[in-house]
């Protein structure tokens, strides 16, 4: 039973139970050579239903098979937190999950009366540690570890928990922090650890869904002994922000809290800043125009994106002229958040004003709508569409004037035939700033229209097109921008 089957045999179940009793027998019965090839084999195979025989083992008093006993049970521990991870995350075979939570239970009960013995004070260590790996905050198991067992056995535990970088044990002292009246060394942890392990870890769940006693354990910390500036700025730049977030849930005093927040909002991420922009408000113009201006020469992306956004709500001077350039940047967040901040220039607002323009004004305001609004072409068409007849002719007006006649060329040129006359004019007026092909044929169709006006009209356009675009075949260049009205006429 101790030739390992072909891993593309399946193992009856009966001969599998026997393979795990030969696994054990070798173990506990068998010389040296056979406990050390039952070690390999359960290392190999992933038997973590051997830990109590592997560690019974590793009191053997030949020190090599004692010491490959004592590697087989850290791997095993490590397999079996893996494996009670994933029973915890889905829905596999039930019997093979209770199988596993037997061996669970097995191992957690001989890693705790290892504990117990006195004789046993060199897997002391051992068996702390793979307890808390294996274990629960509520575990019974952990509860006399932390709690009650021997003075020794709990200074162990607790050196183990503000020292020890292994993945399972930082997810078990984050995970402490989140139950009523934790162990004080889930508390101390978070006060001394300076282990960059440790603070990713509690930054990724400072940011994450967390329970209530999470916040509470927080608030109980007063002091955070790695939360300086030489340490933030090298860590990455979102759990800067979750910096900000934790900051706000200890219980720092007001003056240590005022200092990082004000270094934050002057050398930290894009995002963490936008989390403490309210520390701008308690600083006077000139150190707010300073810490933003700083933001917009970053080379931090994000940090000038955040800058950007600071521009018009601390009212820096030239504010939305320095928007409209920051509109041409090379960066989309820092475009993004010029729109953002000039998203009250809108095609609604221009609809309302852009007849007490003039055309030259019109025309600029036109083009800067489009850098704010990629799709303000795709609203203007629903406003052409709109059944309100005098919204749909405000519309062809303000396509015109804006200069944005070609972005709903399709609508106007259907408008062209509307039944309304005054429509129908109003489009032939605006066609003239569109030098393209459909809009000379449209134009020259409606010279024939039955209304004089709008067969003036058509002729004028014609002109003004003739002079921009001089044409002598309908196969002429069309221009590649549209033609401000200003300079058409």
């Amino acid at each position: 039973w101790l030739v390992r089957q072909p891993a593309d045999r399946r193992t009856p179940p009966s001969e599998l139970s026997s393979y795990a009793a030969a696994l054990d027998a070798c173990l506990l019965r068998g010389g040296p050579e056979e406990r050390r090839i039952a070690l390999e084999l359960a290392r190999t195979d992933g038997e973590c239903g051997r830990i109590p025989s592997a560690l019974a083992v590793a009191e053997d008093d030949d020190e090599e098979v004692a010491t490959l006993a004592r590697e087989t049970v850290v791997e095993l521990v490590d397999s079996m937190r893996l494996l009670r991870d994933e029973d915890r995350a889905s829905r596999g075979n039930g019997n093979r999950r209770n199988a596993r939570r037997a061996d669970l239970g097995r191992a957690l009960g001989a890693l705790l009366q290892t504990t117990r013995r006195r004789d046993a004070e060199p897997l002391h260590e051992l068996a702390a540690r793979s307890i808390l790996l294996l274990g629960t905050p509520k575990s019974p198991e952990v509860r006399e570890l932390l709690w009650t067992a021997a003075p020794p056995v709990r200074k162990l535990a607790t050196e183990i928990l503000l020292s020890d970088e292994h993945p399972g044990i930082l997810s078990f002292v984050i995970d402490m922090l989140g139950v009523p009246y934790p162990h004080p060394a889930a508390l101390e942890a978070l006060r001394s650890r300076e282990d960059r392990p440790f603070v990713e870890a509690l930054l990724e769940h400072v940011v994450g869904d967390e329970p209530p006693a999470f916040g509470e354990n927080l608030h109980q910390v007063d002091e955070i002994r790695w939360l300086t500036p030489d340490y933030v700025r090298d860590l990455p730049d979102d759990l800067q922000a979750a910096c900000v977030q934790l900051v706000e849930k200890v219980d720092l005093d007001d003056a240590a809290r005022d200092r990082f927040l004000d270094w934050v909002v002057r050398h930290g991420s894009g995002e963490a800043r936008r989390l403490a922009t309210d520390r701008l408000a308690r600083m006077d113009d000139a150190e707010v125009s300073a810490v933003v201006e700083d933001g917009l020469g970053a080379e931090n992306v994000g940090v000038q994106a955040w800058a950007t956004s600071q521009l018009r709500s601390r009212a820096v001077p030239d504010a939305v002229p320095r928007l409209v350039e920051r509109l041409e940047s090379p960066l989309e967040p820092v475009r993004a958040a010029a729109r953002r901040e000039l998203g009250d220039f809108d095609l609604a607002t221009l609809l309302k004003v852009h007849d007490q323009l003039t055309n030259q004004r019109a025309w600029l305001a036109g083009r800067l709508l489009e850098k704010i609004n990629p799709d303000v072409g795709a609203e203007l068409a629903e406003e052409l569409e709109h059944p309100h007849h005098r919204r749909r002719l405000n519309a062809v007006r303000a396509a015109g004037r804006l200069g944005l006649g070609r972005a709903v060329l399709p609508q106007l040129l259907s408008a062209a035939e509307h039944d309304d006359p005054l429509i129908r004019r109003t489009v032939a007026e605006c066609l003239a700033t569109i030098p393209a092909d459909e809009v000379f044929h449209a134009l020259r169709r409606m010279l024939h229209d039955e209304h004089h006006r709008v067969r003036e009209s058509a002729r004028q356009s014609l002109a003004l097109l003739s002079e921009v675009s001089p044409r002598t075949s309908s196969d002429s260049p069309v221009p590649a921008e549209p033609v401000p009205a200003e300079a058409a006429t």
